[in-house]
């Protein structure tokens, strides 16, 4: 039985063995709380910047319901001006597209 054996080489050598293995497993902890901690920091970020863009989102929502009821004729006008130009810029591109398709032919 070992317990009645002087201690060897071979207890050495295993007792360098378990303290590798100790130290790895504790470097794989070491390693996992990085990680989590990392993803942590990054998870707030982004809270951070998602409450941010909601604020901003919410005063530009109020702002416009100040436009609306502070100056609807204004806000009418210009609404009517962007169809308009939307309008306009379609007409030309499908212009373009029919002249393109005509001389293709």
């Amino acid at each position: 039985m070992k317990s009645f054996a002087r201690r060897g080489p071979y207890d050495d050598l295993l007792e360098a063995t378990e303290y590798r293995v100790y130290i790895m497993k504790q470097k794989e902890i070491s390693d996992f709380n990085s990680d989590l901690n990392v993803s942590l920091e990054l998870y707030e970020v982004r809270s951070q910047a998602r409450l941010e863009i909601e604020k901003r989102m919410l005063q530009d929502t109020l702002n416009m319901q100040a436009v609306q009821h502070l100056a609807p004729d204004k806000l009418n006008e210009a609404r009517i001006l962007v169809a308009e130009e939307t309008i306009n810029e379609w007409k030309n591109r499908q212009l373009r597209k029919d002249f393109d398709d005509r001389r293709r032919a």
